[in-house]
């Protein structure tokens, strides 16, 4: 938390708060060390046990308890930002977008989701000139240019660089 955040509430306020922030950049690191979380789970408790006594009993229920058992998670499945679900949840979101049928929720997602596709697929016939609907291309794709001759370069597809530099590498 920045420091011109601590002025503004009481300093218990302020030590819990930066407990828990330190707590979850502690366990969001790319690599976690066993001690460190064992520390991590130890002072965690200690952490919620301040925050109760700052915030009111009706703001804790089960969501806040679970953050106790994150430590020990991480410990037992490695990094967690391989497992945390906010990918998959950020997918669920574009399908209940796709809901125009609430009687019939599952099929009304599935028909949104094929128009789609359909729609993607038939827009490579078109006339290259008309606008198409049409998904962005990724990061590393300049485009394929297949020659009509009929013998395809396999090893020689343009693309841009990964930004990873070899220096001084020699294949024998």
């Amino acid at each position: 938390m920045p420091v011109a955040f601590r002025g503004f509430v009481p300093e218990a306020v302020w030590e819990a708060l930066n407990e828990v922030s330190i707590f979850f950049r502690e366990i969001c690191a790319k690599q976690l060390d066993i001690a460190m979380l064992n520390k991590l789970e130890n002072n965690i408790i200690v952490t919620m046990c301040k925050l109760e006594k700052i915030f009111p009993p009706s703001f804790f229920d089960v969501m806040e308890h679970l953050v106790v058992h994150v430590a020990h998670e991480a410990r037992l499945g490695g990094p967690v930002q391989f497992r945390w679900m906010f990918a998959p949840e950020r997918r669920n979101k574009d399908a209940r977008m796709m809901i125009k049928n609430k009687a019939r929720v599952k099929g009304s997602i599935v028909e949104a989701y094929v128009l789609k596709e359909i729609s993607i697929f038939c827009s490579h016939y078109f006339d290259p000139n008309r606008r198409k609907f049409q998904l962005s291309k990724g990061r590393h794709d300049v485009g394929l240019e297949i020659p009509l001759d009929g013998k395809p370069a396999i090893f020689n597809y343009p693309a841009k660089g990964s930004g990873i530099l070899l220096r001084n590498l020699s294949f024998e």
